[in-house]
């Protein structure tokens, strides 16, 4: 059985752990949320990277 990485702290650390080719894209969504949705809280949940704001706003991550 494969091991599980380790959850990320933030989306930060989420970003910097997923493929190169895929952080640019990723960093786009979170500045589309960032200006979309200004109140929005940056959450890790589910081992990905989400918004709260009422409710989660966007749950999905992108994958290579």
């Amino acid at each position: 059985m494969a091991m599980r990485s380790a959850v990320p702290n933030d989306i930060d650390e989420y970003i910097a752990n997923a493929p190169a080719a895929v952080q640019p894209v990723l960093s786009r969504i979170r500045a589309t949320v960032a200006a979309a949705a200004p109140e929005a809280q940056e959450v890790i949940s589910y081992r990905m990277p989400a918004f709260k704001g009422k409710g989660i706003l966007l749950p999905r991550s992108v994958r290579a």
